[in-house]
This record gives structure tokens, C-alpha cells and sequence, in this order.
């Protein structure tokens, strides 16, 4: 199974908000962590994007890509958490729209995944795009934590 699809079985079974809010695809590539989704369920009362609806997707893209660098570690038992994040609406949001999580810096990634080993936990700070017809409508930055379960 794809680290995408994983992460995309966890989110299902785990977070039952996910199952009702129209996703299209979960998806890893070249560009970083996708998440595309439809308007129709995360509408608001004016018929654009719901606030919270694309606030919680690009929540959901950061955590998908800090749980994805945290499992090439092979760390079987670990949690991710988003510890901060500070939201800009940038536009309405008026059609289907996509969250994408870019790839991290080489070096972010290598000094996360090195803490992540030595001591068990390590934060990422990570910024998150909302995009819709070709604009970007919100940006997320945010921290995220993974750490080792005690067991």
C-alpha cells in the first residue's frame, strides 16, 4: 500500500468528519501532499467555501504530510499532532478546490526525521495552500508534532 493511500485509509477510519466532506483524492506526488475535495459539502450560507471546512482540509494536508515523513522511518507507533497554525483567507473560495502541502526543504526534513529517531519527537513546521480555479485562497502555516506512543 502507497504512503498516500495509508495515510488516506487512517484519516477515513479515524476522523469521521473526513468520510462527509467530499473528498476526491488523497494523493502524494511530485508536489507534496494533496487533498481534493468538492464545494458542494463545504459550502456556506453565501455558496462559497465554508471557513472551517478549509481550515480543517489544510489542517488535514499538514498532518498527512508530517505522518507521511514520519512513517519513512518505519517508527511504527507514532502520533502526529498540529500544535499551532495561524490561517489567512486569502479569497472565496466558489468551485472545487485543492489543499496542497509542498514538500518541506531537504534540511527540515533531514533535522525532523534525525530528532524524530534520537529522541522520540519532533516538531515540523510546515505552510499548507487551500487552491481553487487556478488561485490560492487560504494559507495555513502550521507546527506539527510526531511523536512515539508509549505503549
Amino acid at each position: 500500500m502507497t504512503p498516500a493511500a495509508r495515510i488516506r485509509r487512517k484519516l477515513l477510519e479515524n476522523i469521521p468528519l473526513v468520510q462527509h466532506m467530499g473528498v476526491q483524492r488523497i494523493d502524494l506526488t511530485e508536489r507534496g501532499f494533496e487533498i481534493a475535495a468538492s464545494l458542494a459539502p463545504n459550502v456556506n450560507d453565501k455558496g462559497t467555501g465554508f471557513g472551517g471546512s478549509l481550515a480543517a482540509f489544510a489542517t488535514l494536508a499538514g498532518w498527512g504530510m508530517t505522518s507521511v515523513l514520519a512513517e519513512e522511518l518505519e517508527v511504527d507507533v507514532f502520533d502526529v499532532v498540529v500544535s499551532e497554525s495561524e490561517l489567512k483567507y486569502l479569497a472565496p473560495v466558489a468551485a472545487d478546490f485543492m489543499a496542497l502541502c509542498p514538500w518541506p526543504e531537504s534540511e527540515l526534513t533531514a533535522r525532523f526525521k534525525e530528532r524524530l529517531q534520537q529522541k522520540g519527537r519532533a516538531r515540523l513546521q510546515l505552510e499548507v495552500w487551500i487552491r481553487s480555479e487556478g488561485q490560492e485562497a487560504l494559507q495555513l502555516k502550521g507546527s506539527y508534532v510526531a511523536f512515539k506512543r508509549s505503549t
